[in-house]
């Protein structure tokens, strides 16, 4: 995602909590349908839209943020 490509997983445990189906990628439940959708997006590609969308949603994943937020944390629970 960071480098603007969306995501084509099974929707199941780690994937299918940060791959939001439709907006930065697809999520399928079956052999069959990740090849379905393989081809489908070798012959029309993805919209651009998508591409932008799966930039904007890896900045969520940067590390700084999560220091930041572990940070945040600990300091409220200190308090």
């Amino acid at each position: 995602m960071a480098c603007g490509t969306p995501v084509l997983t099974y929707g199941s445990q780690g994937p299918g909590e940060c791959v939001v189906n439709g907006e930065v990628g697809w999520l399928v439940n079956s052999d069959e349908r990740i090849v379905e959708k393989t081809l489908e997006l070798w012959s029309k590609g993805c919209p651009a839209k998508m591409r932008l969308n799966c930039l904007e949603a890896s900045k969520s994943f940067d590390k700084n943020k999560y220091v930041d937020d572990m940070l945040r944390l600990l300091t409220a629970f200190l308090k």
